[in-house]
């Protein structure tokens, strides 16, 4: 194993970076990491660590000038993407620049980005004021989208359908904005489908393209991914040439790209593009089927260290996979807290489940189908076809039980 005798900045500690940082540590790495949450489940793995939010750019900087950080990333945070490419740039350290960080977290600055570029968005407009939201009104018919410029996890998230919504969904939308400011997008009717990819050295390495199942009625929370999706070649190979240019216009040119598409009558449209690993227990489906550790990736990428694919395939791929997200809709029975649970170990035993676990327990409060949070647990199920890992995840949540 390649061995990196540097100290790494990880910005972000939760269970998701704690990964990253076990990673980290196996390859000699000195670690360092900051986190809000001082019970953050990554701290007691790394060398050294303080309690600073992952969006406080001069705190985290100063933390990583006192340590000497040698690499800096944020694996899987989207809050901590601006943050690492702030603390790069100042350090000139490997990383994202400033500029496409913005790219990928702002979806104002994104969305006049690739359309400046000729990549397809669904039309849209920053929001500040109501009167910003009537004059989009006047040129697309409801329903329309209104969410935060900067955030993440579904959170803020309105469907409109009359101007009496605007003044109540305007404010939710910016409490929930970094910048304080919205957006609003036209609503289209399609197939959502995700790519996950890596950038290596410009050149970009297709690792997944699956399904995203979602709730509209519930800020459109994804609740299951599929892959290979239910589309034809041709259509998988367009989704993927507009992956590609979408990633290279903000300018990703040595890291992770997940690029989020709607396929409508008018083909496929770029709705959000990420450069982060996608969270949630998302990135376990690409893992399956290319073989390959997104997180891994993103640390070697920041310590400098390029691996050619097929050094990077760590497990045995499969044509298909599927991720099965636990959520209050999967169980009619569970109501605000939970009473009993059981069925986790029989469905683990379960052909071809790879993933099943369950972040909450007994007496444990249920988090509400408000935004991605709203996520306690998953399944993930491997197939020699897509029809054959769906039955398998959905054979395996019949399993558990939680009331």
């Amino acid at each position: 194993m390649t061995k990196a005798k540097k100290t790494i900045h990880i910005i972000g500690a939760g269970p998701e970076q704690t990964n990253a940082i076990k990673f980290a540590k196996s390859l000699g790495c000195k670690v360092i990491t900051t986190d809000y949450d001082p019970k953050a489940a990554g701290f007691k793995y790394a060398d050294q660590y303080k309690v600073i939010s992952t969006a406080d750019l001069k705190a985290n900087l100063k933390f990583a000038k006192i340590h000497k950080a040698q690499a800096v990333v944020a694996v899987v945070s989207e809050a901590g993407v601006p943050t690492a490419a702030y603390i790069a740039e100042k350090m000139g350290l490997p990383g994202l620049s400033v500029k496409t960080a913005r790219f990928a977290t702002d979806k104002n600055a994104m969305k006049k980005r690739l359309e400046e570029c000729g990549v397809s968005v669904p039309r849209s407009m920053p929001v500040k004021t109501v009167r910003d939201l009537e004059k989009f009104s006047k040129t697309q018919p409801f329903p329309i989208i209104l969410k935060p410029a900067i955030s993440s996890a579904q959170r803020g998230i309105t469907v409109l359908k009359s101007r009496r919504q605007f003044e109540k969904a305007l404010k939710k939308a910016k409490k929930f904005s970094a910048d304080g400011i919205a957006i609003a997008e036209e609503f289209m009717t399609g197939r959502e489908i995700n790519v996950q990819a890596y950038v290596d050295k410009g050149r970009f390495e297709l690792l997944c393209v699956s399904d995203r199942v979602t709730r509209p009625e519930s800020n459109f929370i994804t609740t299951q991914q599929v892959a290979p999706p239910d589309v034809s070649k041709e259509k998988i190979k367009e989704v993927v040439e507009i992956a590609e240019k979408a990633t290279r216009v903000i300018g990703i040119k040595d890291g992770i790209s997940f690029p989020q598409i709607i396929y409508g009558k008018d083909g496929p449209k770029i709705m959000e593009i990420a450069a982060r690993v996608p969270g949630g227990g998302l990135w376990e489906i690409a893992y399956y089927v290319s073989g390959i550790r997104q997180i891994e990736v993103a640390v070697l990428k920041a310590l400098g260290i390029n691996k050619k694919r097929s050094e990077l395939e760590a497990i045995k791929k499969y044509p298909a996979a599927v991720t099965q997200l636990l959520t209050k809709i999967e169980f009619s029975s569970l109501k605000n807290r939970v009473k009993n649970i059981s069925g986790l170990d029989r469905a683990r035993r379960m052909p071809g489940v790879k993933v099943c676990y369950s972040l909450i327990g007994k007496g444990d409060k249920v988090p509400p189908m408000t935004s991605g949070a709203a996520r306690f647990g998953m399944i993930t199920a491997v197939g020699r076809s897509r029809n054959e890992a769906h039955r398998r995840a959905l054979a395996a949540l019949k399993k558990i039980k939680i009331s």
